[in-house]
């Protein structure tokens, strides 16, 4: 019967802090893994939800959201589009059919444009090779009217793109299928963008995509899009990636609810009490009612929108909310969580025991049957 006593030393139990974790013995002080324990702070900072942390959480959301005088300003969305290698360029000339139609191309309109090559220009007659890459529709047209004046009394040029060819913004991430949009005289912006994209054939539940420009990166909150109030003003350059990452935006719920699972965050964002809902509830038999935990900070996003890069943060902060009492459902749904939370139902205490017990007689009663068969012998 030792046995029985020596083993329930080892009831599982909720523990924060765990000091026995051996160092890894390769990490060395250039590898990137390397962490000085004398320099890292293993203690979380607890947090029980109240009415008046829910406030200031309220207040931090509104300060974070900005408007059109705070954060940053790219390009706004009023600069005109610039002719590139690719395009085709219907040029009418009034009076004029010969120069307009020269095949007399009815079925294809294309086949009577001219096609900007690669080195950026192109041919009409009586003006010669002329340059257009890099150039306004305004700015070609003028170029045309001075070259025709040498052989005509005041012409009347029009000029129009048939087909953008030249720049392309990309989606990719969690789609199909990689996305190619053609940007043309219309600002691309991302919800453009987004809804032109045949390959994403799933609602979006992420709340943010990444804007690549080059090596710069950029989060944008797409609450902020949808809602018109994008402080960010993002108009999609040649050659920009947008980013999702539905796998970023989740909730992990663990613990003693009806369901351990992973909830997507909706751009609207998800409560406490809605992620509580969706895993079915606590469970009445093993849960604690009165540990409920929220654990945020394990990564932290902080460095995303300059570098691109992810800081991790070993000494994360834990949000206590006691569900026992009535009045804890309202902080609940007032209580927003963020991407990558961890959500934690503490067991009851004599579950934990059962929990163990349980373990425990499969054991001794193969010890006393053993004993049994040995004296029947």
């Amino acid at each position: 019967m030792s046995v029985v006593f020596l083993s329930s030393c080892a009831l599982p139990g909720l523990s924060i802090r765990d000091y026995d974790r051996e160092p890894d013995q390769y990490a060395t002080s250039d590898d990137p893994r390397y962490l000085d324990e004398d320099e890292v702070d293993y203690d979380p900072v607890v947090h029980s939800i109240t009415p008046a942390l829910v406030l200031n959480q309220q207040v931090a959301d509104t300060i974070e959201t900005g408007g059109p005088g705070g954060a940053r300003h790219n390009e706004r969305l009023d600069a005109e589009y610039k002719v590139g290698p690719g395009d085709v360029l219907s040029v009418i000339v009034w009076v004029h059919p010969d120069l307009t139609n020269p095949t007399g191309a009815t079925e294809n309109l294309e086949s009577a444009g001219r096609l900007v090559q690669a080195d950026g220009t192109i041919f009409f007659p009586f003006v010669g090779t002329i340059n257009v890459a890099g150039h306004t529709i305004k700015e070609i047209r003028q170029m045309l009217t001075d070259g025709l004046e040498s052989v005509m009394r005041e012409p009347q040029v029009d000029l129009r793109v048939l087909s953008y060819r030249s720049k392309y913004a990309f989606v990719v991430g969690s789609v199909g299928r990689p996305c190619r949009i053609a940007i043309t005289d219309r600002p691309l912006t991302i919800v453009d963008a987004l809804n032109q994209c045949n390959s994403i054939t799933r609602p979006i539940t992420t709340r943010s995509v990444t804007v690549v420009r080059g090596s710069r990166t950029q989060l944008v909150g797409l609450r902020d899009v949808y809602l018109g109030d994008d402080p960010y003003g993002i108009r999609l350059h040649n050659g920009d990636r947008i980013y999702l990452n539905d796998t970023r935006d989740r909730i992990f719920m663990v613990g003693e609810f009806m369901e351990q699972k992973t909830l997507p965050v909706p751009t609207s964002g998800l409560t406490l009490a809605e992620s509580i809902a969706a895993s079915g509830g606590l469970n009445l038999e093993t849960a604690n009612a009165g540990g409920v935990y929220v654990i945020r900070g394990l990564v932290s996003e902080r460095d995303m929108e300059n570098e691109g890069v992810e800081a991790t943060d070993i000494s994360p902060e834990i949000y206590h909310l006691d569900a026992s009492s009535i009045d804890a459902l309202i902080l609940a749904d007032q209580f927003q969580l963020q991407p990558r939370d961890v959500v934690f139902a503490a067991a009851a205490d004599l579950v934990n025991f059962n929990r163990a017990l349980a373990q425990l007689i499969p054991t001794v009663s193969l010890l006393f049957q053993s004993r049994f068969i040995v004296q029947g012998r």
